[in-house]
């Protein structure tokens, strides 16, 4: 079978061949394919659908299946071992449909039958490939400064790095690259409303007063281990919506607590972990690469964001999002070679809520005061689930 497979690739350097029909735009679900085939219209009536026009409304099979056949080949081999059993390999059809390539049932047949093979491997290209090398230099990341090296992760070398590995140094760097590729580095205008929750005990004493001094980040040598900063140095957490902020804070009632409202008091720079670019068509070859960087981006920010169990081991889960976090707040320079001031990222709690985690400003510790003040403030209290859940579902926005 390895003969077999080594001289089908010399034989066949294209490895498909083209149907001799036409296919219109309404037989392809994919915004790319379809704009390969109005840019290609040769002929008055569909092959497939059987709608005709007065004017060319249909293009030749030929012209998407060169970029279904990239996508393919990207996704998928046929260098599988001679012991492999062939039940177990994926045929060309399902491969097709695990792209997915979603079009007219008689065109998905024919491109089908177009390859000149049909037993396949998963093959989710090399190592070399952005997203490939990326995700897996990421993943090496967090093992080592979890459990080997965590303060000079920097400046320990592996003995059997891979070509394709990139040091953690090179890894921020490009995330950072693409960042700035991607806008999204924004602007959060004076004058935005964000929230923020301190638990009360229920059996503690409290008034307006106590809230006021208690809703600000907490002092340095109080600071505890969280999601975005380590023990000892305190970051400000809040949210775009009060319903988030109450639903990162409380989770069991009874419970009662301080909801305050921050006003940013000047134009700040925002790294936006959240409205992050549309993904490009798994068949744009030219943007394929593209596609592999946002691909891990979105991986990544779901690692960084994702829920932690809070048993007493969370604080390691923490690591390697506090690393990432303490480089955009100390490290990272946008293009115009200015630093950021805040992250913006999903919450790990309520659906579609934003969190936001302000940077300690330079030469002022962990002194807020420039970036917001606290404009109005609030008691809470919930005796049962139904007004915790009610709370958090309400969508005023307002205290």
């Amino acid at each position: 079978m390895g003969k077999e497979k080594t001289k089908l690739a010399q034989d066949y350097e294209q490895k498909f061949s083209s149907p001799e029909k036409y296919v219109c735009v309404d037989c392809v679900e994919d915004s790319f394919l379809k704009g390969i085939i109005a840019k290609n219209l040769a002929k008055k009536e569909c092959d497939y659908c059987g709608k005709g026009s007065e004017e060319n409304i249909a293009a030749s099979v030929e012209a998407i299946m060169e970029p279904i056949a990239s996508a393919f080949f990207h996704l998928f081999g046929y260098d599988y071992p001679d012991e492999c059993d062939l039940a177990e390999l994926l045929t060309t059809a399902d491969a097709l449909r695990k792209i997915p390539l979603k079009c007219h049932e008689a065109l998905f047949k024919d491109v089908a039958s177009a390859f000149w093979w049909d037993r396949w491997v998963d093959d989710p290209g090399s190592f070399h490939d952005p997203g490939n090398s990326m995700r897996y230099s990421w993943e090496k990341f967090v093992q080592g400064v979890k459990h080997r090296v965590r303060f000079f992760f920097s400046s320990v070398e592996s003995k059997y790095k891979f070509s394709f590995e990139k040091s953690p140094v090179k890894l921020f760097e490009e995330i950072g690259q693409i960042v700035s590729a991607e806008k999204l580095i924004k602007p959060l205008k004076a004058g935005t409303d964000l929230f923020r929750v301190r638990h009360w005990p229920i059996d503690k004493d409290w008034y307006l007063a106590d809230i006021e001094k208690n809703l600000g980040a907490p002092p340095n040598s109080k600071a505890q281990s969280g999601r975005m900063n380590p023990a000892g140095i305190s970051y400000l957490y809040l949210a775009r919506e009060r319903e988030t902020a109450i639903a990162e804070v409380l989770s069991k009632p009874p419970c009662q607590a301080a909801v305050g409202c921050f006003k940013v008091r000047r134009d700040l720079r925002i790294l936006d972990l959240i409205a992050l670019p549309g993904m490009p068509s798994i068949f744009d070859n030219e943007r394929y690469h593209e596609r592999e960087l946002i691909a891990f981006l979105n991986d990544f920010i779901r690692e960084i964001s994702k829920p932690v169990q809070k048993d007493g081991t969370e604080h390691l889960d923490y690591v390697p999002s506090q690393v990432v976090c303490e480089y955009f707040a100390k490290i990272f320079k946008s293009e115009d070679g200015k630093p950021i001031d805040s992250l913006e990222y999903p919450s790990s709690i309520r659906q579609e809520g934003r969190n936001i985690v302000l940077f300690p400003p330079p030469k002022k510790g962990n002194c807020f005061s420039d970036l917001v003040t606290l404009s109005r403030a609030e008691e809470i209290e919930f005796q049962t689930w139904s007004e915790l859940c009610k709370a958090i579902q309400h969508k005023s926005g307002d205290l």
